[in-house]
């Protein structure tokens, strides 16, 4: 994969509007910490789209795709 088609690729996965809301969200509602949930592809590429203000409330990593899963499962995931 070329270099302009991995940029084009990154900038889909959390479009600039995306990534705005994440950030308005962060700012406004005084956001303490974040867990971020995605396949481990998907996660690299939103560490690197995600804005600075919501980068540094990310407390965790969970490199699974929870989609579809049901909230026990999912809890069981951030709790440990």
């Amino acid at each position: 994969m070329g270099a302009a088609q991995q940029m084009s690729s990154r900038s889909t996965v959390l479009p600039s509007a995306s990534r705005s809301r994440c950030k308005k969200l962060v700012k406004e509602r005084k956001v303490e910490a974040v867990v971020v949930a995605a396949p481990a592809r998907t996660l690299a590429d939103l560490r690197g789209a995600f804005h600075a203000d919501v980068k540094s409330k990310i407390v965790a990593e969970i490199d699974k795709d929870l989609t579809n899963h049901p909230i026990g499962e999912i809890e069981r995931h951030l709790v440990g």
